[in-house]
């Protein structure tokens, strides 16, 4: 489970832990991420990951996951890229199914738009509120 705010790590684990699903956590103040990862990988109880997309986004290998879930959009469509091919890597051998939770009318639909076509994001995200495209 892919986030973007920091705070969002705690309340998705919080509600993990309120329906009985173990998981592990990765976030910027993760003592141990190391550890974290391991158990993600090898506990066959431990059916969840929830990580900052910042985090996850770079050199870890996640294959043995068969979804991902964009709980927030990153503000990258570099990290938007990078998220999903942690999942699907070299060694994958089950479908991968990548599912984005999306309000209409809010801003993480501007920023999955944004991220889906590789749009400068801010140009996007003002175009979007009518503001002039004058901004470098």
């Amino acid at each position: 489970i892919f986030h973007h705010f920091v705070f969002v790590n705690e309340l998705i684990s919080q509600r993990l832990q309120t329906m009985g699903i173990n998981h592990a956590r990765i976030y910027g103040k993760t003592k141990d991420p190391i550890s974290e990862l391991r158990k993600f990988k090898s506990e066959p109880l431990c059916r969840a990951l929830v990580i900052n997309s910042r985090s996850g986004s770079s050199s870890l290998n996640l294959q043995n996951a068969q979804y991902l879930l964009f709980f927030e959009q990153p503000d990258s469509p570099i990290d938007r890229t990078q998220g999903e091919r942690r999942v699907w890597r070299p060694g994958q051998k089950s479908k991968v199914l990548i599912y984005d939770f999306l309000m209409k009318g809010t801003m993480d639909q501007r920023l999955d738009a944004a991220n889906k076509t590789g749009a400068n994001l801010l140009k996007e995200l003002l175009r979007e509120n009518g503001t002039s495209n004058n901004t470098r």
